[in-house]
């Protein structure tokens, strides 16, 4: 009974797991702009702060490294590239036509303005992807 009465006194907080999520997003997506301004070079733990306004505790809360957010930007750029070639997947008639799309999309550049990823970020990703390809190949793998 208490705590259904303290439940009902206290304004009700954000979760911290849903908290926690919105930083980490918050951090992706400033490094992600970060990638996309200034490639990798542009793109350290101290700008992503000033573009968020996040402490330092914030970001090693977590991410252990800049590596960590370069694999998480990883992850989020495919994911976001899947979901854009499903959309115009299903779009397309015919398997052959699905797989052409998909096809000339990589040859030419998939991840090009016109499908919201630009070049500068596909760049970062693949110099990085050959650093942490030795550094952490499981991450890469997943």
């Amino acid at each position: 009974m208490f705590a259904q009465d303290q439940a009902a006194r206290t304004p009700e907080k954000p979760h911290a797991a849903e908290e926690g999520c919105a930083r980490s997003r918050l951090l992706i997506d400033a490094a992600s702009e970060l990638l996309e301004q200034g490639g990798i070079e542009g793109l350290t733990v101290r700008a992503v702060l000033k573009r968020t306004g996040l402490a330092r505790r914030a970001f090693y809360e977590r991410f252990v490294g800049k590596d960590d957010l370069v694999v998480a930007v990883f992850e989020e750029t495919l994911r976001e590239a899947a979901r854009r070639y499903r959309e115009e997947a299903q779009q397309l008639a015919t398997p052959l036509d699905k797989l052409r799309m998909v096809v000339v999309g990589l040859v030419r550049g998939a991840f090009d303005n016109e499908h919201g990823i630009g070049q500068q970020r596909v760049f970062a990703m693949v110099h990085e992807h050959l650093r942490l390809a030795q550094s952490r190949p499981g991450e890469l793998q997943a």
